[in-house]
């Protein structure tokens, strides 16, 4: 009994101190990705055997192929290029990698013979930005030791947020097939467009990349402020 009150008091004072350092960074890419992600690999299979595409097991290859290749390749060669030439905001990267994605929902939906499916790779080919970029900012904000802790609530809240977009999307997909077998892809790609409005938003009233003294300046404050609230209900 003892034990189980100790780890989840650990557990509890563990998720307080991330939640604190991380309260001024609430960037909307890490919960609108796995969204896109479980929707989209979800659904490929479906919509693809789906008339009129109907295709084989053969192109199904192919074409999961070339998506997780243009998937791979910009990572390991484009980014960091990109991150070397252009000196530009974190969160401009983030917003690229979205509307890739998000364009190229778009254009898988609404595609209806082969050659077109198979360009939607190419449109992708900056979605795997925003995952990149938000791991990098979140570890940069908090100190070595608690980086197992971060990434551990963040991959918990990917993993709860897939499996509700698998649920959601799977019958949203059934309930319109008969109309428009794209309406998921037309939604998920709406879904995209709302996260990028949110980190623009977010953006311009931070006006520049939060810097992680500032983190530790606003948790210092917020444990002292909790420190004395607790005196006074003592006192």
């Amino acid at each position: 009994m003892d034990c189980c009150l100790k780890c989840s008091s650990f557990i509890v004072v563990s998720f307080k101190k991330l939640s604190n350092r991380m309260a001024c960074f609430k960037k909307p890419d890490h919960l609108v990705e796995p969204i896109l992600t479980a929707g989209d690999i979800d659904l490929s299979l479906l919509y693809l055997l789906h008339p009129p595409l109907s295709f084989s097991k053969t192109f199904i290859s192919y074409y999961l192929g070339l998506d997780n290749c243009m998937k791979a390749l910009p990572l390991v060669i484009l980014f960091p290029l990109f991150k070397r030439c252009f000196s530009v905001n974190d969160s401009f990267w983030a917003v690229l990698g979205i509307l890739s994605k998000a364009f190229g929902c778009i254009l898988f939906g609404s595609s209806h013979v082969l050659w077109l499916v198979f360009c939607v790779p190419f449109v992708k080919i900056f979605q795997g930005f925003p995952s990149a970029v938000v791991r990098s900012l979140l570890s940069s904000i908090v100190e070595n030791a608690e980086q197992g802790q971060l990434f551990a609530i963040v991959a918990s809240s990917e993993s709860i947020i897939s499996v509700l977009a698998s649920l959601t999307f799977n019958t949203l997909y059934a309930a319109t097939v008969d109309i428009n077998p794209g309406i998921s892809f037309y939604v998920s790609a709406g879904i995209a467009f709302i996260g990028v409005i949110l980190v623009f938003i977010i953006w311009r009233h931070s006006g520049k990349d939060i810097k992680y003294e500032h983190f530790v300046e606003v948790t210092e404050s917020t444990e002292q402020s909790d420190e004395i609230s607790s005196e006074d209900k003592i006192s």
